[in-house]
């Protein structure tokens, strides 16, 4: 559905439910006068209230609750994890189409599919409730007359207290639209913050180089250095810096491979304040209005 971004040509056929629009995989698309996108999933999010019995709910403001990974979970273990398992398939259908707001607690709860408890259940039906209030939203791909590649990427250092290993998060700009974006945990404990950022931007970075291939293939070659934005300054001395020392030599590869694409000219990173790193709502739950602030940059829109 993004891909129109990318440089396809789409066509639009009348649909008896719907005007001036069409669904694809039951995703609504529309285009505004002015060239640009809005995606929503407005139907799918009917459908999950149907399913669970949350169509008479109170919505939320936020998709989780800002300690929730914090708090010492006592709660029983579900006897039957199917509707678990539907309903994450079902919230990881939808943030991956156009719905990067609930990327992160979606991430979080997906790794409990094997054994959730009862806090966890709550927790995914807060989503659905922060859907239902969200239901209107849309995620707007903006028009661009010369569009360019930018990455934004961040972490959250041993944000999760069960394991102290990070979140990385990052996302791609074409121009003003949101092309790409991931929450992932970390698969190993970060020694500091700036290995744990380092972590994030290596994978970004691995997305960045296939991004800038699918683009050339295309025929819309992206000009060097593509712009990746980091709220952490040693990380990006790191990578300017052509000295490994003694508290860094353990994530050398990683320093060696985002050095290359830095002296290279394939990336170039650029310090980003951390109030504006749009990345820093999929690494952890945040307070209502810096979730508000950046999910109005990512382009979602009431």
């Amino acid at each position: 559905s993004r891909l129109w971004v990318l440089g396809f040509q789409m066509r639009y056929k009348s649909c008896s439910h719907q005007k001036r629009g069409l669904w694809t995989t039951e995703q609504q698309i529309k285009r505004e006068k002015d060239g640009s996108f809005l995606l929503s999933q407005s139907q799918k999010i009917l459908e999950l209230l149907e399913i669970f019995g949350l169509t008479d709910s109170h919505p939320t403001q936020t998709p989780m609750m800002t300690d929730f990974l914090k708090r010492e979970d006592q709660t029983e273990y579900l006897a039957n994890n199917t509707q678990y398992r539907e309903a994450i398939g079902k919230l990881l259908y939808i943030c991956t189409s156009c719905h990067p707001d609930i990327s992160n607690a979606v991430s979080i709860l997906s790794r409990k599919v094997n054994a959730p408890t009862e806090s966890d259940w709550g927790a995914v039906k807060r989503i659905v409730r922060y859907l239902k209030g969200t239901i209107d939203y849309k995620l707007r791909l903006a028009a661009c007359d010369n569009p360019k590649l930018t990455c934004y990427t961040d972490s959250d250092w041993g944000g999760d207290p069960s394991n102290y290993r990070s979140t990385s998060g990052y996302c791609f700009m074409y121009g003003n639209a949101p092309i790409a974006w991931a929450s992932i945990k970390q698969n190993l404990v970060s020694l500091s913050s700036t290995e744990s950022e380092f972590y994030a931007a290596s994978e970004a970075g691995r997305e960045l180089c296939w991004l800038d291939r699918l683009l050339s293939d295309f025929g819309r070659a992206e000009s060097r250095p593509i712009v990746m934005y980091e709220d952490n300054q040693s990380c990006i001395r790191l990578v300017q810096n052509e000295k490994i020392t003694c508290r860094t030599k353990h994530i050398g590869v990683r320093v060696y491979r985002l050095k290359e694409l830095s002296d290279e000219g394939t990336i170039e990173l650029v310090y980003c304040p951390t109030d504006q790193m749009t990345a820093d709502m999929l690494t952890k739950p945040l307070p209502r209005e810096s979730f508000e602030k950046l999910r109005g940059k990512f382009g979602l829109i009431a």
